[in-house]
């Protein structure tokens, strides 16, 4: 058994109620954060965009971003 699977809000995984709760209650002292890189190799998409700009120094492609 895994943290996560304790950690994922899904019935009729094989975790039982009490190590459920006794694991979200370790990552509730431990300030534990999920984290955004972790998630986007396990799911294979990071929701990123990215911005080609010609000329960083043109105030006018930075407004645009702004």
């Amino acid at each position: 058994m895994t943290a996560s699977l304790a950690l994922r809000d899904t019935s009729g995984t094989r975790v039982s109620p009490a190590t459920r709760e006794r694991v979200r209650r370790a990552a509730v002292d431990l300030n534990y954060v999920p984290s955004l890189a972790a998630r986007s190799l396990g799911r294979g998409k990071t929701y990123s965009l990215g911005f080609i700009c010609g000329d960083i120094c043109t105030l006018s492609c930075w407004l645009w971003l702004w």
